[in-house]
């Protein structure tokens, strides 16, 4: 095989990149409601919904922001209420994305790039944040990733501890949500790169 071709990609003729053998394939069909709702229910009650906002509970409670009250930053009671936000952030998030889909007709699932260079596929993966396609197949405005990321943002108004619950916040926590939308987007894009990096590290499947 030629120098510097590897079994899982092809040498791209120019600058020597390593490509995947062939683009992820596209999602087929029409979703029912109930297929929705599945697929929605694996992302907001699947482990990764109980096991990430107690990761960002953590790091929240060891990064402090500042001025934040005794009561949000020490002890098991401050873990339970960091936790608590993070939880209904994502939830609140997740089934607006999912209220709003439903609504305007856009299809809920990851459309992959069918480039196989890697900057258009990130380019592609970002964009699809902002645009993603409807239930027909097309090119539509993503209203759902805009309004979950408002839910997730100014759901903890209510709760969130003093200095820490006006607009201002809500709208950066709303940012961080859509960023994790577009981080979605691209570990799914190269999930296959991924999946073989973790082999070949010897992680289970």
């Amino acid at each position: 095989k030629p120098q510097g071709m590897t079994a899982s990609g092809s040498l791209n003729e120019g600058n020597g990149e390593v490509l995947p053998q062939a683009p992820l394939p596209q999602p087929t069909g029409r979703l029912t409601l109930g297929e929705r709702f599945k697929l929605e229910a694996r992302v907001s009650f699947g482990l990764s919904a109980v096991i990430v906002p107690a990761a960002e509970a953590g790091y929240d409670m060891a990064n402090p922001p500042s001025h934040y009250p005794r009561e949000w930053k020490d002890g098991p009671g401050a873990f339970g209420r960091n936790y608590g936000a993070e939880l209904a952030r994502h939830t609140a998030g997740g089934l607006t994305r999912f209220a709003t889909a439903a609504v305007d007709g856009e299809d809920p699932r990851y459309y992959p790039s069918t480039h196989r260079r890697y900057a258009p596929r990130a380019l592609h993966a970002l964009w699809f944040t902002v645009s993603d396609k409807s239930n027909g197949g097309h090119r539509t405005f993503a209203l759902s990733n805009f309004t979950g990321a408002a839910a997730a943002g100014y759901v903890g108004m209510p709760y969130e501890p003093g200095g820490y619950n006006d607009f201002t916040h809500g709208t950066q926590r709303a940012g961080i949500e859509f960023a994790t939308y577009a981080g979605h987007n691209l570990v799914t894009e190269f999930s296959p790169e991924i999946y073989r990096t973790l082999k070949a590290m010897h992680f289970p499947d």
